[in-house]
């Protein structure tokens, strides 16, 4: 249980989101590229797992969060069907990617 601290009027507060997302306390191999710890059914399956998917917050949190976070939660499901440009390793230009 965490202990309550007390803070004074005007004293700045942060979360590392960045340290949150990489700590063994909240993920399961933090450092690995795994989205499939995502695809949980719930977050009881997830926290089976060795993840807590409440630690991630990529919108942020309360009333200045994120001012894009509706419109991608309203079009995620969708976002799939759009075309996207792919891009692959080509000598068209000097950075070495060509744009298809």
């Amino acid at each position: 249980m965490a202990e309550l601290l007390l803070l004074s009027p005007q004293t700045f507060v942060e979360v590392q989101q960045w340290a949150i997302n990489h700590s063994e306390t909240y993920w399961k191999d933090p450092w690995a590229f795994r989205p499939e710890r995502f695809l949980a059914a719930s977050s009881d399956e997830a926290h089976e797992a060795g993840n807590t998917l409440d630690a991630l917050q990529p919108f942020s949190l309360g009333p200045r969060n994120c001012i894009g976070r509706k419109y991608v939660n309203a079009f995620s499901p969708s976002l799939p069907a759009f075309p996207r440009k792919k891009r692959v390793r080509g000598e068209a230009d000097q950075s070495g990617w060509t744009t298809y």
